[in-house]
């Protein structure tokens, strides 16, 4: 099933967001329980009519996780055409140095 650019944004970002409100608990064999709290960023794309195949969809796909985690972590962004794309590759690179 393909799902519309606005509401695979909503849905990811309700995974998101249900995500956020989970709370893990962790026992270590201690007495107590430690409750430990995730988030996670999201990348959206969509088949746009310039994608020749599926590695191109998953590499705007990881531009857009890359984008959401430069503008802060536990968001979601979808990828804008008029995003300036810089080679995965190198942008993980620079965010691991």
């Amino acid at each position: 099933t393909q799902t519309k650019e606005d509401m695979a944004e909503k849905l990811a970002d309700r995974l998101r967001a249900e995500i956020e409100k989970l709370e893990i608990i962790r026992n270590s064999g201690e007495e107590s329980a430690q409750a430990l709290h995730v988030t996670v960023s999201g990348g959206v794309s969509c088949l746009l009519d310039s994608i020749k195949n599926g590695f191109e969809l998953v590499d705007l796909a990881e531009n857009a996780l890359l984008q959401a985690n430069k503008i802060g972590r536990n968001k979601v962004y979808t990828y804008d055409p008029t995003d300036i794309v810089e080679p995965v590759d190198e942008m993980i690179e620079a965010a691991t140095a």
